[in-house]
């Protein structure tokens, strides 16, 4: 299938699990052992399966698309293969695929980058100084020019 993740499954020393598909269709692998889950009838136990490892691969690739909605299905799985954490060979190997899904990575490279701040405004010009008041010119019965009492 062309639109299809095929997980398969890692134990807790990061290899690959007795029970785990593996070949060259498999697109990345996932912790499948020891997984905490509810069980029937209630409670928790731990569990083991490609049917865990799947969930949570598909969980890493809901966690890049909230980061990203605006990433198509094809870049999510870009993300998704770009930072895996290689477990086995280099680049693709018929055991991990492309490796083990990496949650923190991908989130990283899949979050758009930070809009600039905005600039910062110029400072407001300072006040005008206020205008100069002379003082009154003694001795000559005038204000401003105006002598009291007589209409100009």
């Amino acid at each position: 299938c062309v639109h299809a993740i095929a997980v398969s499954a890692t134990d807790q020393n990061d290899r690959l699990a007795v029970f785990s598909n593996y070949g060259l269709w498999i697109t990345l692998s996932a912790p499948g052992t020891d997984i905490l889950t509810t069980m029937n009838g209630g409670g928790y136990g731990y569990v083991n399966g490609t049917s865990f490892a799947a969930p949570i691969a598909a969980g890493v690739a809901a966690l890049v698309w909230a980061v990203n909605p605006q990433l198509s299905n094809q870049q999510v799985l870009d993300v998704l293969k770009k930072t895996a954490d290689h477990i086995g060979n280099d680049g693709f190997d018929s055991n991990f695929g492309w490796g083990r899904v990496n949650a923190g990575k991908a989130i990283n490279v899949a979050a758009p980058p930070a809009a600039a701040p905005a600039p910062t405004p110029p400072p407001a010009p300072a006040p005008a100084p206020a205008p100069a008041v002379l003082p009154a010119q003694r001795g000559r019965g005038t204000l401003g020019g105006v002598q009291p009492g007589k209409r100009q």
